[in-house]
């Protein structure tokens, strides 16, 4: 066995002496290491392989080791890490969001043995998501510099300590060897490390070298402003880099940050741009104005300098930017001479089709020049002011922009979420929003005083029927079924129901709710925060089964018992459709008395992606880590990555319409656009990172390919050809690969 070798690398005895070099304390001794490999390779192998085999990839020849994924992810799976085949033959080697900590230390040495020869041996890798953390939770530095990827690699993700893992774990002192051999990679993605001059050097010239390169993350990466200069500078002359999203706080001489932000703007390829820095921002504003590539900006600040605006404005008055995510302090702002100016600019003179100011702070006034560049807008389609706090008033003044810009024909959505105010305002202004005729534009969240008269609105005029977003916030004395009832008449037209209440939902609710689900051909999102009688949940689970429309379902407060459990699974059998399933229970022991059911529905669900575990009041991540869930899911991607790879290479729009509307619907994207302060701080970060790292170059790609063409739109037919076309790709695909069915 220790004497394997072929010309891709080392045999397993000249391995073993590195790893004992590099630090006997750690591995102790040769022997010690082989010894490890021997006992592994005792319930790995089989008749035509051992884990310890090199790498047999070659053009036409698929390695052995993606014929035996299951063997390596019930070998990785109960320390953090998996293995995924994305395409024939080549492999995805990624980790789990676990918490380091709860990883027992006996093992570490085991572990780094298998991941270090594992990733150094198969250039049949094709993508690599590492957490430093979960690879070598005490061993990070000593894990780095051992570590070595194959030139195979085209998608690399490396993130070091997670903030909330505590003084154990320091972030990472990090080294980019590994890295410079690397001529292929496509997405880079870097975050929470310490980056020496060196590192940086390196990073420099992968940046240059690497031609294809398409999206450049760093996440919390700490170097010298000299270093991130170079970068930036690299980043900046790149001819196919679309993607460049930094966050990062301003080394000395700041005032050198400033100057090097500016050079962003000389790009003529990055179209999505994702900043949060403490410094530059005005000089990053100033320098995008010659920038014309750019489509979607995100700035995770709070926007609270007049120059900034005044910046953000000239850059969205010039240039043909799509997108924009923001938070403006408009309170501190409103003072200063030309801000309110600039706030109208931004809506109403951009080119903006969606603008997200969740979160932002507004006064009267501010609102009402926002309004002024709603109605001049000939361009936007939608404007999210959620979690903004807007009173009655102050919605009214949108209300009033949003039918003008109505008459248009292209405004799609005003949100404005949760509204202050008595119950007699909120009763007034919801009157005025159906006087206007834009209810169905208008997405707000219907509180005590607004349920009933949500319903009463829908019996009595026949229009309002046109409702697409509808969130139900209610305490234990409003009845809500007469909503529910009056709901039915929005069935041609309704995509997305949220219910959050404490009051269970009798049985008559668990009726109209049921006869929606199986009748709302475009309910996407379906979200159920509330206490449900056992039958009205066996009636809700028989409908969702029916449905081939729901993409994501979140349920809260439930109780799966009464056969309750039972139905998920015939749900989960029966369902076409869900691709993410939400799960918010009390505890842990509840999650253990579900997770059977869970495996067994899971395991024969085909379009279903992720599924989400929460804890507690405070909603914590329970990171789902059950052998047979996490097979089922890995599939199940892999045949939507098949899907989408068909999908731009041959001309398949309405189902590529059904494809973007689902993905929009379930990725972590929506963590960007949306307020995380329901979580826990820990879950809420986790959150955060991971829609801050995914690229989500697929589904971009997809908008590219198919923008502009008649039949790129989503309709309820589109979302079934696309699962019926999932359908057929998962058996092309399993043949292909060999997986069995």
């Amino acid at each position: 066995m220790a004497a394997l070798r072929t010309d891709k690398g080392l045999t397993l005895a000249e391995f073993s002496q590195i790893l004992v070099a590099a630090d006997d304390t750690v591995f102790h001794s040769l022997e010690n290491v082989i010894d490890i490999f021997k006992k592994v390779d005792q319930t790995f192998c089989d008749d035509d392989t051992c884990f310890t085999y090199p790498c047999t990839f070659e053009s036409t020849c698929v390695c052995w080791a993606a014929s035996r994924q299951q063997g390596c992810n019930r070998l990785f799976n109960p320390r953090g890490a998996e293995v995924l085949q994305s395409k024939k033959g080549l492999l995805c080697f990624r980790t789990m969001d676990v918490d380091a900590e709860d990883l027992d230390s006996h093992d570490d040495v085991k572990y780094l043995c298998l991941y270090l020869w594992f990733l150094r041996q198969h250039t049949c890798i094709s993508a690599v998501y590492l957490s430093l953390p979960v690879l070598a939770p005490r061993h990070v530095s000593l894990f780095t510099s051992l570590l070595t990827l194959t030139d195979g690699v085209r998608e690399c993700e490396i993130r070091g300590n997670d903030p909330f893992m505590g003084p154990s774990l320091p972030m990472a002192e990090f080294r980019l060897s590994m890295l410079g051999s690397l001529s292929e990679l496509r997405e880079l993605g870097l975050a929470a490390v310490h980056l020496t001059d060196d590192d940086a050097k390196i990073l420099e010239r992968l940046v240059e070298r690497n031609e294809s390169l398409v999206a450049l993350v760093l996440i919390d990466v700490e170097m010298s402003a000299i270093a991130f200069a170079d970068i930036v500078e690299k980043v900046a002359q790149h001819k196919e880099l679309q993607d460049f999203r930094v966050k990062m706080n301003a080394g000395e001489p700041e005032t050198f940050f400033d100057e090097v932000l500016h050079l962003t703007g000389v790009s003529r390829s990055i179209s999505r741009l994702h900043v949060h820095v403490n410094r530059g921002l005005v000089d990053l504003l100033k320098g995008l104005l010659i920038c014309s590539s750019l489509s979607e900006f995100i700035v995770e600040n709070m926007i609270e300098d007049a120059q900034a605006l005044d910046a953000l404005a000239d850059f969205l008055e010039k240039q043909p930017c799509r997108c924009l995510k923001a938070c403006i302090d408009a309170k501190k702002l409103e003072r200063v001479d030309g801000a309110l100016d600039n706030m109208q600019r931004i809506v109403g003179n951009s080119s903006l089709e969606v603008l997200v100011l969740s979160g932002s702070v507004f006064t009267p006034q501010s609102v009402s020049r926002l309004a002024d560049g709603l109605a001049m807008s000939k361009t936007l389609k939608q404007l999210h002011l959620d979690e903004c706090e807007l009173a009655c008033a102050d919605v009214l003044r949108l209300v009033k922009a949003t039918k003008e810009s109505a008459k248009q024909g292209k405004f799609e959505e005003l949100n404005v979420g949760a509204v202050t105010g008595s119950g007699d305002q909120m009763c007034d202004m919801f009157k005025d929003i159906t006087d206007a005729r834009v209810s169905h534009i208008i997405t707000l969240t219907y509180s005590d005083s607004l349920v009933p008269a949500l319903g009463n609105s829908l019996q009595s005029i026949h229009y309002i029927s046109r409702f697409t977003k509808v969130t139900l916030s209610y305490g234990y004395r409003t009845e809500v079924e007469p909503t529910l009832k009056a709901l039915r008449l929005t069935e041609n037209t309704l995509k997305s129901l949220c219910i959050d209440s404490p009051r269970d939902l009798s049985i008559l609710g668990g009726q109209f709710l049921a006869y929606l689900i199986r009748n709302c051909k475009s309910l996407t999102v379906l979200q159920l925060r509330c206490s449900i009688q056992a039958k009205a949940a066996r009636q809700i689970l028989k409908a969702i089964a029916q449905s081939r429309s729901l993409v994501v379902l979140a349920t809260e407060r439930w109780c799966y018992w009464h056969e309750v459990h039972h139905d998920l699974v015939d749900m989960l059998r029966q369902n076409v459709g869900l691709h993410r399933l939400e799960f918010y229970l009390r505890d842990v022991q509840e999650y253990e008395n579900l997770k059977p059911h869970l495996v067994q529905g899971v395991s024969v669900h085909q379009y279903l992606t992720s599924l989400k575990i929460y804890i507690g009041e405070q909603r914590e991540e329970l990171v789902v880590r059950d052998p047979v869930i996490l097979e089922h899911l890995r599939l199940n991607v892999i045949v939507q990555d098949w899907t989408t790879d068909i999908m731009l290479r041959e001309c398949f729009a309405p189902e590529a319409a059904g494809a973007v509307q689902a993905l929009d619907a379930c990725e972590s994207r929506l963590d960007l656009l949306r307020r995380t302060g329901a979580f826990s701080p820990r879950t809420a970060d986790n959150r955060l990172r991971l829609a801050r790292m995914a690229t989500r170059t697929k589904y971009y790609l997809l908008l590219a390919a198919y923008r502009g063409q008649e039949e790129f739109a989503w309709s309820p037919d589109s979302q079934e050809r696309y699962q019926d076309l999932m359908s057929n790709v998962r058996v092309q695909a399993f043949s292909i690969m060999g997986i069995p069915q």
